[in-house]
């Protein structure tokens, strides 16, 4: 079974962290997430992803943790 390659481009996250706290430090502390799609040769499409589509956040081997 193969799939078929529709776009390529690049994926970004954004977030805005809750009023009176500077810095993101685990979930909670997240007001706003934004996943911006920017395909080759195409505009941007920005989606904000609501707290209830969030995956639920498991503790990662140190191998794949990001940072």
């Amino acid at each position: 079974m193969s799939a078929e390659i529709l776009e390529e481009g690049r994926i970004y996250f954004f977030n805005r962290p809750r009023v009176g706290r500077p810095e993101v430090d685990d979930l909670e502390d997240v007001q706003r997430l934004h996943m911006v799609l920017r395909p080759r040769g195409n505009r941007f499409r920005v989606m904000v992803i609501g707290r209830k589509r969030l995956p639920v956040v498991e503790e990662a081997p140190e191998r794949l943790r990001a940072g």
